[in-house]
């Protein structure tokens, strides 16, 4: 080729980054170092508070950016809020709104408001992570491409970058400033940077020095620009890093990536949370940022499904439980919904999907283990003492199948309440284990269970949550060997919902002075024995699909298998908590609106539906999706109803007898094609360190093309004389 001539290239795709696309805190509490007096959200040790309130957040991770219908994110966050979380964390990617130096664009897909609105009215907190740095296997980890003439280093203080990025960090924090709680909105969090653990020198090699001033000039930007909810770090390990931030966090993915091998490759879970944590930052809550919901995969790779055989319900038994066991208070789930690439969002190794095999498929659909994490949820909803307890043992039990490792988990400040986390100490154990455990409780040490022959069971790849001294309401529940979905009280009666696996025996003992006759209302008699004694009540039970026994007037208990326990929903009536109520609705239960004496309800269903409404008298009406419910009461006074999903009919088009319309998509490959129009390739600077060997500048960034499929044209004059034409292409 004949360097005299010239080279012109255009973006033949459209690439995604075009330019066309509450009451006060109790005293001792910490708030913003940058101290800008608001008192909304504060933390302790423990955990955080939100209008004065304890809490446990549980998050789940949304990208707005890889959902660009706006109408579909009230979909995705209703779904995330009926599994009993209260949180979504959500990435903003820079490269998508400032793709031309200078020029911000929040309109249309990239508007912000729509998704902070649709959170707000599912009844979520948003905690954002702006970056300027984001990763998530995004295109330059949401660096914009006109970065790279840029001169000097990025993600530190050098100057230049320093000048790139504050503009988006004002653009972008006012947004995120005007949607605080504090000023009415669901903003509760902000994460600057991400994963700002390992750091370079310019030349590659690494720096053992974090650049401090780079970080205090982000938490600076954040503050100038109106954001006064307390900062967090995600610390790709627990190795101390950016800890100016308020609250001290940090990302763990437990099981790996290796989709090629389910399950059988998964690591023990860690067992040092709680003191790397306490190590770094002992005064605040034990924060993961970014804990293992799926994977991603790659180019040639196993595809989502086969992902998701490996990362399923029992990566959510096994190691989700084992965040607890290390007191974990803010946790964050990612993915939650992965969503799409769409537009080369996608990092060079990912495709478009970006499923992520999460709790939330692609197309939105429901997978197994988002009932898991339902479960899990709830419970610890309806479990305040798990948020001030911390675990102080940690023992080795020796059963006839594998070793289990126990953690005791005891409540520092009621100092009464303890949870038990009960796992195979080998993951790789495919032994199902059975035997008995020592438990601490207020009437001393007891070993249970305690009936007859019964021993707890434990399968391969599964962990229990036992409880003791454990109050739901007025009740005091003296330990359970059944797990905890949720418990209510309505109308005076305490409503709990226990679970276990199909077949197994569990076994709860209730601290009452009362005499009660067990009153099996639903189930099998059989199934159920029991022991009285002066100070407490023990029942027994062989788990089936549902038992409920009733005792006196007080309590009402259910006993499920797991695949019924899926099948049960805990909403917040109108987005409060002063209507209890407990549905059991099959596929989803979107919404509970209370008005006048109508419980209007909200869902999806997959087929015929059972419901069973356990609400308060004042409920009198039903209504599915808008139509009425039928209801009629049960043995045990609860409301049962069905609902016969109507399949819609769907005529499919004759697709080779309809006529099609094609038209020529590479008409640049034409010799007479016009490029008058496209951009000349004649810059002979980069500040790419790797420098071409051509006279001229051929990196596509360079000319403002940052993604997509890019083509070149070059005119030249032969002489006629070659033999020979060379292309050398890097991309």
């Amino acid at each position: 080729m004949i360097y005299s001539t010239v080279l012109k290239a255009a973006l033949l795709a459209a690439a995604a980054q075009a330019a066309v696309i509450p009451s006060s805190s109790p005293s001792g509490l910490r708030v913003r170092q940058i101290g800008n007096g608001q008192d909304v959200v504060t933390w302790d040790k423990y955990s955080f508070y939100v209008d004065g309130e304890r809490v446990m957040i549980y998050s789940g991770e949304v990208h707005p950016f890889r959902n660009p219908v706006q109408d579909l994110h009230l979909d995705i966050l209703q779904k995330v809020k009926a599994l009993g979380f209260n949180a979504v964390s959500v990435y903003i990617h820079w490269g998508l709104v400032e793709y031309e130096r200078g020029k911000f664009n929040w309109d249309g897909v990239f508007d912000l408001q729509p998704f902070f609105d649709a959170a707000k009215a599912a009844g979520l907190w948003v905690i954002v992570r702006p970056g300027p740095y984001i990763n998530g296997e995004s295109t330059g980890g949401g660096l914009p491409g006109w970065g790279v003439r840029v001169e000097g280093q990025w993600r530190n203080s050098n100057a230049n970058y320093t000048a790139a990025w504050e503009p988006y960090i004002s653009s972008v924090g006012k947004i995120i400033a005007k949607n605080q709680i504090t000023k009415g909105g669901p903003v509760i969090l902000t994460q600057p940077e991400n994963e700002y653990s390992a750091f370079m020198y310019p030349d590659g090699s690494l720096n053992p020095d974090e650049d401090l001033l780079y970080e205090k000039q982000l938490l600076d930007a954040f503050a100038d620009a109106g954001i006064e909810v307390p900062t967090f770090c995600n610390d790709a390990w627990i190795g101390g890093h950016f800890l100016s931030v308020d609250v001290y966090g940090y990302d763990n993915y437990p099981a790996g990536f290796d989709c090629l091998n389910p399950i059988t490759s998964w690591p023990d879970p860690p067992d040092y949370f709680y003191s790397s944590h306490n190590d770094v930052a002992p005064n605040t809550p034990n924060l993961i940022a970014e804990f293992q919901g799926g994977s991603f995969d790659s180019w040639g790779g196993t595809t989502f499904e086969q992902c998701y055989k490996d990362l399923g319900p029992e990566m959510v038994r096994v190691y989700n439980k084992n965040t607890y066991a290390s007191a974990t208070h803010l946790l964050n789930i990612y993915m939650m919904y992965g969503g799409t690439n769409w537009g080369h969002l996608s990092h060079p190794g990912g495709y478009s999907s970006y499923d992520y095999a999460a709790a939330i498929a692609e197309d939105r659909t429901l997978r197994e283990k988002y009932y898991e994490l339902k479960l899990q949820a709830n419970f610890l909803m309806v479990s305040p003492a798990y948020l001030t307890s911390v675990p102080v043992d940690v023992r080795n039990l020796a059963t006839n199948g594998s070793n289990i490792t126990i953690t005791e988990l005891w409540d520092e400040v009621g100092k009464n309440q303890r949870f038990y986390i009960l796992r195979q100490t080998k993951v790789q154990e495919f032994t199902n284990s059975k035997f008995k455990v020592d438990v601490q409780t207020s009437a001393g040490q007891i070993t249970v269970p305690q009936l007859g022959n019964a021993v707890y069971s434990l399968p391969a790849q599964d962990s229990k949550i036992l409880i003791t001294d454990y109050p739901a309401g007025p009740v005091d529940i003296l330990y359970s060997t059944l797990e905890v979905l949720t418990w209510k009280v309505i109308d005076g009666k305490t409503v709990i919902i226990l679970y276990g696996n199909t077949g197994e025996s569990g076994e709860t003992a209730i601290l009452t002075k009362t005499s009660y006759k067990v009153d099996v209302r639903s189930g099998k008699s059989s199934t159920v024995s029991s022991k009285q004694t002066s100070t407490s009540l023990t029942l027994q039970f062989v788990v089936g699909e549902q038992t409920v026994v009733a005792l006196g007037d007080d309590i009402l208990l259910y006993v499920v298998d797991r695949v019924n326990a899926y099948n049960f929903w805990v909403p917040d009536v109108n987005l409060k908590k002063d209507l209890p109520v407990i549905i059991k609705a099959g596929y989803l239960l979107r919404t509970a609106t209370f008005s006048g004496n109508t419980l209007a309800l909200t869902g999806d269903t997959n087929g015929t539906t059972v419901f069973e409404v356990i609400a308060p008298k004042s409920v009198q009406a039903y209504t599915w999706n808008g139509g009425s419910l039928d209801v009629s009461l049960t043995r045990w006074e609860t409301q049962e109803g069905r609902y016969r999903t109507k399949t819609p009919r769907v005529d499919m088009p004759d697709l080779a007898r309809v006529k099609w319309k094609y038209i020529n998509s590479l008409p640049e490959i034409s010799g007479n094609y016009d490029d008058s129009k496209w951009v000349t390739a004649d810059n002979t600077y980069t500040p790419n360190p790797t420098k071409p060997t051509t006279p001229v500048i051929l990196y596509a960034s360079d000319y403002g093309f940052h993604s997509g499929n890019i083509l070149w044209r070059g005119h030249f004059t032969a002489s006629g004389g070659e033999n020979l034409f060379n292309l050398t292409i890097q991309g």
